[in-house]
């Protein structure tokens, strides 16, 4: 049990968990009537947490990895015919720029999403490893057109970049083809404002005591905006492997036990 709890810590989750401090946010259509406004309100939160002394690095995500569990969502991959009987999902993700660079993921081909992908500009879509595996048989992702959903008619997405795979569901479990969008571009081509999101900061160092000011901007923006679910990213993998932990601990007590009544007897 040492060595699988030892072996789970070792796996790479496709992203850097240190000094990152995470919680969980909300705008509910109650306070902000429409998506512009959902997108005023994240723009600034970014834009004043990453002003903050010691952030290097500030973004937000729809679900964050081995927290909030995702689900999938059929493609239409320019160039690929699923074989038959068969779909073309992709677990989807919804981020801001700057997410990224906040969590340490991987830039393995082309960039990453930007403050230009906003909007007003062309959909752009970053994609991960496995989901040039499964669907690009060999070819040059970038510039390759998605359609997300399976109507005919919606808007197309463009590849502008690829990331490392993200096990996001769970350390053991297998990496699925994976799709990232901005907010504001989700919302304009699907009319799904995201509305519940997590923060993730990245500190030059512990990043705990960053938790004051950025309670205080979140009040300033808006005082009815409850913070919730507060961990650094460190305490989330390790939350994601706490049965193991468990089982191990508790094995390790038995142990100390039998040895000390081996030693008496």
């Amino acid at each position: 049990m040492v060595r699988t709890v030892a072996n789970l810590f070792a796996v790479d989750a496709g992203f850097d968990s240190r000094n990152v401090l995470t919680m969980r946010l909300g705008a509910p259509a109650a306070f902000f009537s429409d998506s512009l406004a959902v997108t005023r309100f994240q723009d600034e939160l970014l834009r004043r947490v990453g002003a903050l002394p010691g952030v290097t690095g500030a973004g937000l995500v729809r679900n964050l990895p081995l927290a909030n569990p995702m689900g999938d969502w059929g493609v239409q991959v320019e160039g690929y015919t699923p074989p038959p009987n068969t779909g073309t999902p992709s677990d989807w993700q919804v981020v801001s720029p700057g997410y990224f660079e906040a969590m340490g993921l991987q830039l393995k081909q082309g960039r990453f999403l930007s403050t230009a992908d906003d909007i007003r500009g062309p959909l752009s879509l970053v994609v991960n490893q496995r989901f040039v595996e499964l669907y690009m048989a060999g070819r040059d992702p970038l510039g390759r057109l998605v359609r997300i959903g399976n109507a005919p008619d919606s808007l197309r997405y463009q590849i502008v970049g690829v990331v490392g795979n993200v096990r996001h569901n769970g350390l053991t479990r297998e990496v699925k083809a994976q799709f990232y969008a901005t907010m504001s571009q989700f919302a304009r081509s699907q009319g799904n404002t995201t509305r519940n999101f997590s923060l993730v900061v990245k500190s030059s160092s512990n990043p705990l005591p960053l938790l004051a000011p950025i309670r205080q901007i979140v009040q300033q923006l808006d005082a009815r905006i409850p913070i919730a679910d507060v961990r650094t990213m460190d305490d989330v993998v390790k939350a994601s492997i706490a049965e193991p932990r468990f089982a191990m601990g508790l094995l390790t007590l038995f142990g100390v036990l039998a040895l000390l009544l081996a030693s008496v007897g």
